[in-house]
């Protein structure tokens, strides 16, 4: 078993970012996770930062991104 980061309440995966409707935020959202998960940055910052760059963030991804951080 592996042992839990106590601050991190669910880790991101990036089968997450599948609930996305928008096939363009998704595939930004999928590219900084898995840039962030590479460069060991906070994954869901990095989605927030890079759909919000692109203008794609709205406030069903805000939604599921708070359910991660």
């Amino acid at each position: 078993a592996q042992a839990a980061d106590p601050v991190v309440s669910k880790e991101m995966d990036i089968k997450d970012l599948n609930v996305l409707s928008d096939k363009m935020a998704r595939g930004t959202a999928k590219k900084a996770f898995t840039a962030a998960k590479r460069t060991g940055e906070d994954k869901v910052e990095a989605v927030r930062k890079a759909l919000k760059e692109a203008d794609l963030f709205n406030d069903d991804i805000e939604n599921i991104l708070k359910e991660f951080s």
